[in-house]
């Protein structure tokens, strides 16, 4: 019973080593499947213009400046949105932390409503896109969640 466990082994093994190859090579030669591994960013740099959407089908621009790991900037709602929700932009403070992105956006108070909007987006950055969730966080505002994706440039400052 041993022998065939032995002989299924070497089997096994000669399957997986290319022809000519030795034990000591086979270790060596990769895997005809194996897919390259790509480094995890550990500080990404996003600043600049991000054009996002929102799944309550609003579509906020953010113009960016990042100094390390704090972002500020100008939120902008397109003139079309920006009619219907009294505001046109607002102001924002956040951060990046490695991969974890987190804005509040203070808009310009609302013609049509009166009220001064808060907005936190949340997300996370890769190249070229930041995916995440957003939310009103007015007092007396529904405080529904939102998915949202934004694009724009991300550069990867820390490997």
């Amino acid at each position: 019973m041993r022998v065939k466990n032995r002989i299924s082994i070497a089997i096994v093994f000669a399957a997986l080593v290319p022809l000519g190859a030795t034990a000591a090579q086979a270790s060596t030669v990769p895997h005809s499947r194996a897919t390259p591994r790509v480094a995890a960013c550990a500080q990404w740099n996003v600043a600049g213009t991000w054009a996002s959407a929102q799944s309550n089908d609003y579509h906020v621009t953010f113009h960016i400046v990042q100094h390390g790991t704090k972002i500020s900037g100008t939120s902008v709602n397109p003139s079309g949105e920006a009619a219907s929700l009294g505001y046109t932009t607002g102001t924002f403070t956040g951060t990046v932390k490695g991969d974890h992105f987190n804005l509040v956006t203070h808009w310009t108070r609302s013609t049509v409503t009166g009220v001064l909007n808060i907005g936190n987006y949340y997300g996370t950055v890769s190249a070229g896109r930041i995916t995440g969730l957003g939310r009103n966080l007015t007092v007396g505002i529904s405080h529904q969640t939102v998915t949202w994706l934004a694009t724009g440039r991300a550069r990867c400052v820390t490997s």
